[in-house]
């Protein structure tokens, strides 16, 4: 076991998708995307709006409220962008 501490971890094999360019991502790809993917999209994409505004505080309940409200806009409008959804519907 202690041998085992001591060796450097090898990466893993490449799996999946290894880019992924916000500003093409459609509503219907967020929305079909898989629940820890799009929690991932939402919480970079909340960063990158208040960070726009000049608001570097990360508040999880505005997150939450913000990722509701584009999950119901992007579920009538499939072909618009995420990043345009999310500038519509953040507060």
């Amino acid at each position: 076991m202690s041998g085992l501490e001591r060796t450097a971890p090898q990466p893993g094999p490449m799996t999946g998708q290894q880019r992924l360019d916000l500003t093409r991502l459609t509503c219907k790809q967020f929305l079909g995307s898989k629940a820890d993917r799009r929690e991932m999209i939402a919480s970079w994409m909340s960063g990158y709006a208040r960070a726009a505004v000049g608001e570097p505080v990360f508040d999880y309940r505005r997150l939450a409220n913000s990722r509701e409200a584009v999950s119901s806009y992007c579920k009538t409008r499939g072909g618009e962008t995420a990043m345009s959804a999310i500038q519509r519907n953040t507060q």
